[in-house]
């Protein structure tokens, strides 16, 4: 399978209506001691949008979150993703190959787009297997579609979205920590070798819920007047 067509499959369940073809960018190799000044005078138009996000640092390594300068670490997790610009429809898709998840952005500006760009090291997640993660700021949504979790799914820190969709998830955990809007579930549960078991959910108080028949949780608000 292309590298191109993985970016493209990987969204094809979630695709309700044709859309463009999108393209992999072509690319530049990152490499340690390489600057985000680099990759943002040589690299793809994605990659100079997302190049500040992938510069964080790793706490007792000796680096410093934010030098400027990628580390090993950084410049590797930067490389495992393939990026697809679409700037007529205003989203970008970043597939990440080491952990076959698909993170796709749809933004209302570009300067929207590069302040919420660290959202698409969400397919990153060491934990994380396949699935579509969606950040949709045009319609304030955020939706998880087939995503295995070993783990906790932290719904929480989610930009200008104020309703999430999980829909068809295989998760331990989902935490709500600070997260005060919608959730929508549909087809959610800890699903296990010989029989399913019930996804913990730690909500905010006043946060939504609504489910259907075939999701199984356990619900448990946090309570801060403690």
């Amino acid at each position: 399978m292309t590298e191109v067509s993985k970016v493209g499959q990987a969204q094809a369940a979630q695709q309700a209506q044709p859309k463009t073809t999108m393209k992999a960018d072509e690319r530049i190799e990152v490499f340690e001691g390489m600057t985000v000044n680099d990759v943002e005078q040589n690299g793809s138009e994605a990659q100079k949008l997302v190049a500040k996000a992938f510069d964080t640092g790793i706490k007792g390594k000796g680096y410093k979150a934010g030098d400027g300068v990628y580390s090993e670490k950084e410049a590797e997790n930067l490389n495992n993703y393939r990026f697809a610009l679409d700037k007529q429809n205003r989203e970008l898709r970043a597939h990440n190959k080491k952990t076959g998840a698909t993170v796709t952005i749809k933004y209302n500006d570009l300067e929207e787009l590069q302040n919420n760009a660290a959202l698409v090291k969400s397919a990153g997640h060491g934990r994380i297997k396949g699935g579509n993660i969606t950040y949709d700021f045009r319609n304030k949504t955020t939706t998880f579609e087939d995503v295995t979790m070993d783990g906790a799914l932290n719904i929480a820190s989610r930009g200008k979205c104020d309703k999430v969709i999980i829909r068809n998830c295989d998760a331990n955990r989902v935490v709500g920590y600070g997260f005060h809007g919608e959730i929508q579930l549909e087809n959610l549960k800890d699903m296990g070798m010989l029989w399913d078991s019930p996804t913990k959910m730690y909500l905010e108080p006043d946060a939504t819920l609504k489910t259907d028949s075939q999701s199984k949780i356990e619900i448990k608000r946090y309570n801060h007047e403690k």
